[in-house]
């Protein structure tokens, strides 16, 4: 997931961040003062396997766009071709999606089948585009912006997404995981 970020560059002219932004979040109405953008630690390098921080109704505006077959409000943002071949389940996976289907669930039949991006600690985007529903469930989590989005873990306090916290399910966690 993280080679997405060069073959973007070199087949767009735009990094990962500036693509998105502009091609995906912002023509479906995602405030990009309100969305964070995760870079490694180097601070160049956009991190597109993971970390970003936007609020439940951005995240499922997200969903609805792939719910939607790649449209928003009359507007084709992604191709539906895309936008299917994403959702369809290669095993268990399509392009970034989870496949919740019998595969998944190891042979098990699943009652409906739904796709899923599933976050770290618990941070899902449920989208079952048959019935035009999207289910977003995040953790308790707040970055403070002036601290920016380049992973640091030298600096005090750390500066990464730390999801764990809120569902202590961090290393050295006391107690049961939430």
């Amino acid at each position: 997931s993280q080679l997405f970020e060069t073959i973007l560059r070199r087949t767009t002219g735009l990094s990962a961040h500036d693509y998105l932004s502009q091609k995906i979040l912002a023509p479906i109405g995602i405030n990009l003062n309100d969305v964070g953008l995760w870079f490694d630690a180097s601070g160049n390098n956009p991190m597109t396997y993971c970390c970003i921080d936007m609020k439940a109704v951005d995240f499922a505006r997200f969903g609805l766009l792939y719910a939607r077959d790649g449209q928003w409000r009359g507007d084709q943002i992604l191709p539906a071709e895309y936008v299917g071949s994403s959702l369809t389940a290669n095993g268990w996976y399509g392009y970034q999606w989870w496949i919740l289907n019998a595969a998944y669930f190891f042979g098990e039949p699943a009652a409906i089948e739904v796709a899923s991006a599933q976050g770290l600690n618990g941070q899902y985007i449920f989208v079952w585009p048959e019935e035009d529903v999207v289910i977003v469930v995040l953790s308790q989590y707040s970055h403070p912006v002036e601290q920016g989005y380049v992973v640091d873990l030298t600096s005090t306090p750390l500066n990464f997404p730390d999801t764990c916290t809120a569902r202590n399910s961090c290393p050295g966690a006391i107690g049961p995981e939430v």
